[in-house]
């Protein structure tokens, strides 16, 4: 396999991913940590088990993953072989466009397999007749509602008011990790009302983080610069890319620019349409909330607070839902591990029929619906097979609270749409073919769930002191 096709794509906390320029195609390569050479801990040689991790990922994302969300909104993967020679060919690549805050990881060179996923950059299936740009705008939500469930302690009651987003916000300025807050905030993105989601949309562009990317065929064109936002020159160069196919023509052909230029506001528009689209007529209905964060940057004057929902079925409608299966927060999870870890202490030939890490196969997949009726059972509450459950539904939760949507758009070249469910206009008249898929769904492990309720006594005792100063000096 010849690195000189492969591009570097982007990298998470365990892997990294790189695009095919040719087969619009991308590899999700597993990383690990930088460790000093040790002679006395020899290479490892379990191809089996290398073929088993990567096993565990699908199974994870296709079996449980994929019918919570749906079908066509989760993309097929596949597991290849990758040589040495070609994981260190494209280490040795991509290490000079890597972030610096990554580089204490590194492409782990003996993995043996990768994942092959379909390049979401482009618009599938590719039209070679539309010479159009291919825009594709990654969003990681975050966790889109408030906690409001009996296990929530007073000590930790503000999560109730503010998200744990915005509070963390406060935490990791104090860490040095961004030089500045996020402005974004997740309950406006999630709320159904288009003004809020335009706000959030608006403040994700003006301090993206790691929560926005911006691509154009296949390229980067707008991000974080490291830890730092966005500067002037960046927002203008991005609205330069977007005046030939976006906005009012008669507006883009001014030298002026700003975040309320036409162009990138009928981009964020589209997005914003791309999000809440749905296909059918769907009458359930949502229950509407006009829940808002103590952080939120959108500013209400007294009636323009309109009571909304998500359309049920679009992209946040699906992802919320499933982020709702942690009905007990971190303050009533973290109690039934205890419980759950006490047990497999006292009874070790439990450890595989209670396993939380997998393997995710058709015994385990069989087990949920059922056990989801054990969780309504109120005279099973003080069950292992509640606790068990019920962390299982917080893990899965956990996943869609850190996964990314992509939303891939081209302007379409025929004056007539066909598939009018797969296209939306913009607001000069253009349409634009779509789509939209979810992305980032490994499982979390359980082991992670003391250092969870650790963060969370973290974030809102930290945010206390912080409104606590606020005040003080107002």
């Amino acid at each position: 396999m010849d690195t000189s096709d492969w591009v570097y794509r982007g990298e998470g906390n365990s892997s990294l991913v790189i695009a095919n320029t040719k087969t619009n195609r991308v590899f999700k390569l597993r990383k690990k940590k930088i460790v000093k050479c040790d002679s006395k801990n020899p290479k490892s040689s379990d191809s089996e088990g290398k073929l088993q991790m990567c096993r565990r990922l699908l199974q994870y994302s296709e079996g449980v993953l994929r019918p919570l969300l749906g079908e066509e909104v989760v993309p097929i993967a596949e597991i290849v072989p990758v040589s040495v020679d070609f994981l260190k060919g494209i280490s040795k690549k991509v290490r000079k466009l890597r972030p610096a805050k990554r580089l204490d990881t590194e492409v782990d060179e003996e993995s043996e397999y990768g994942i092959s996923l379909p390049d979401l950059c482009s618009v599938q299936p590719f039209d070679r007749n539309n010479t159009n740009p291919v825009f594709c705008v990654e969003i990681k939500p975050k966790m889109g509602f408030l906690p409001d469930c009996k296990p929530i302690s007073e000590e930790r009651s503000i999560k109730r008011n503010a998200c744990k987003f915005c509070m963390y916000q406060k935490l990791k300025l104090e860490f040095g990790t961004w030089d500045s807050a996020s402005l974004y905030c997740p309950i406006d993105l999630f709320s159904g009302n288009e003004e809020r989601m335009m706000c959030a949309l608006s403040c994700l562009v003006k301090t993206p983080q790691n929560n926005l990317r911006i691509f154009m065929n296949g390229q980067l064109i707008f991000s974080n610069n490291g830890r730092h936002s966005p500067t002037l020159q960046d927002r203008q160069q991005l609205t330069d890319l977007l005046k030939s196919q976006f906005g009012s023509s008669s507006e883009n052909k001014d030298g002026h620019n700003s975040l309320n230029h036409s162009c990138l506001l009928d981009f964020l528009h589209l997005i914003q349409k791309v999000l809440v689209a749905t296909e059918g007529n769907n009458e359930v209905k949502r229950p509407q909330t006009t829940n808002q964060c103590l952080e939120s940057q959108y500013k209400p004057s007294g009636a323009d607070m309109v009571n909304n929902s998500l359309p049920p079925g679009c992209i946040l409608d699906r992802i919320l839902n499933v982020q709702r299966l942690d009905d007990l927060d971190i303050e009533g999870i973290y109690p039934l591990y205890q419980q759950l870890q006490e047990h497999i202490s006292q009874h070790p030939e439990d450890r595989e029929k209670y396993s939380l890490e997998g393997p995710f196969n058709e015994h385990f997949i069989d087990q949920l619906p059922m056990m989801t009726q054990v969780t309504r059972n109120h005279s099973t509450k003080e069950t292992i097979d509640y606790a068990v459950q019920k962390i299982r539904e917080f893990l899965i939760a956990a996943t869609t609270k850190d996964c990314s949507i992509m939303v891939t758009m081209q302007r379409t070249t025929n004056a007539k749409v066909e598939d009018a469910s797969q296209h939306i206009s913009s607001g000069n008249g253009n349409f634009f073919k779509y789509h939209c898929n979810i992305v980032d769904l490994d499982p979390k492990p359980s082991i992670r769930i003391p250092m969870y309720y650790q963060l969370d006594h973290d974030i809102t005792q930290h945010y206390k002191k912080y409104l606590e100063q606020k005040n003080l000096e107002s």
